[in-house]
């Protein structure tokens, strides 16, 4: 008898377009409320990566990195029917935070970010600024330059924050 083998991307794809197809549509009915903003959070000398990225990071380049993530957001949904603001009390929201904590291993790093959602009825995320912001740096390339590294922290936080919200647009509640 041979064995089945399952293909992953034939599974995963389908389901994948099929969310993007239901948002779509969804997205044609009504106009979706969301927010997403920046706790106060800061990358100083306590960071692992720090010395790679020559000292800590200063209030314009928080700003810069805040401006960044914002716009990978809108970037992401632009052409869907979402409203973006900073509003604490949208229906669908993500907040930058200093560190997530994974509730059964609290002296580790938490994942990078997590939601809890009810599609339709709204849902709330965060992601982890200190992790995300060690892996840019970490994995930069050997030649980046300070600003390269900064850009590439507010890439990371925007792109994490959109994974957040497909969570919850979508439906799901899951730490990645």
């Amino acid at each position: 008898r041979p064995s089945r083998q399952v293909c992953v991307v034939c599974t995963v794809l389908p389901l994948a377009t099929v969310a993007v197809a239901v948002l779509a549509a969804r997205s044609k009915e009504r106009v979706v409320d969301a927010s997403f903003w920046f706790e106060t959070v800061a990358f100083d000398a306590s960071e692992a990566q720090v010395d790679r990225l020559g000292g800590p990071i200063s209030s314009e380049e928080m700003k810069s990195i805040e401006s960044i993530a914002v716009a990978e957001v809108r970037r992401a949904f632009d052409g869907f029917r979402v409203a973006f603001s900073d509003r604490r009390d949208a229906t669908y929201r993500v907040r930058v935070v200093q560190s997530l904590r994974h509730p059964m291993y609290p002296k580790y790093f938490g994942p990078s970010g997590e939601s809890r959602a009810i599609a339709g009825l709204g849902g709330q995320g965060a992601v982890h600024f200190r992790l995300l912001a060690n892996n840019a740096i970490a994995y930069a390339a050997a030649d980046a330059s300070r600003a390269t590294m900064i850009a590439a922290i507010g890439r990371g936080v925007g792109r994490a924050a959109v994974h957040e919200f497909a969570h919850q647009f979508l439906g799901g509640t899951t730490p990645i």
